[in-house]
């Protein structure tokens, strides 16, 4: 049988599989500031995306996207986390979810890259039935970061504005990004991992039983 490690127990004594040798398995109305105040250069910019599948293959889906998001011709993918199973956060659904984070270097626009983000999740099955409703997915690729731009529009929202509120996001994040300045809340995201109250549980791929 193998150990259940749940690296967001209630009770707050939290094991961070990063901490413990740990290795990773995965394969405009508009309000915009720039660091600075300086003109935006978006030569090669530094973003993190949210990978996470609750439909089918997860795991597949997972790193399907991964593999077409690096294929694309103005990205690298940097670093990826390690694959967490973790609980439905405010969803109607017993299905649990596959998460990831990828961490990538690109010359897209944010709004080029939300572009290929739909693309690749439409070319994976996803369907939008609606917008302003949790729903079951293949696949959901979300826009956490994007240097430490903050845009506000109806297109687009970055950055991502629960990332501060669940533990799905922040453990993947605090493996490989844990120092990481959120450009509104001016915290690490190992401070804001520590403000959570009831986070949802979150398990190393693999581990829950």
């Amino acid at each position: 049988m193998k150990d259940s490690k749940n690296v967001t127990d209630k009770s707050k004594r939290l094991q961070y599989f990063y901490k413990n040798g740990g290795t990773s398995i995965s394969p405009f109305f508009i309000i915009l500031t720039f660091p600075d105040n300086k003109e935006y250069n978006y030569s090669m910019a530094i973003v993190y995306l949210s990978l996470g599948s609750n439909l089918g293959d997860r795991v597949g889906y997972l790193q399907q996207a991964a593999s077409l998001i690096g294929a694309i011709e103005d990205i690298k993918i940097v670093a990826t986390s390690s694959f967490y199973e973790t609980e439905p956060w405010n969803m109607p659904t017993d299905n649990w979810f596959v998460n990831a984070i990828v961490q990538i270097s690109t010359s897209l626009t944010p709004i080029e890259l939300l572009s290929e983000c739909h693309r690749i999740e439409r070319q994976l099955g996803r369907v939008r039935f609606d917008e302003n409703k949790y729903e079951d997915r293949t696949i959901d690729i979300d826009i956490l970061f994007y240097d430490d731009l903050v845009i506000n529009n109806e297109t687009l929202v970055i950055p991502h504005k629960h990332f501060h509120k669940r533990a799905f996001l922040l453990v993947p994040m605090l493996e490989i990004a844990q120092d990481f300045i959120h450009p509104i809340y001016k915290k690490t995201v190992s401070e804001l991992y520590e403000e959570l109250e009831n986070p949802e549980m979150v398990y190393l791929y693999g581990t829950r039983v």
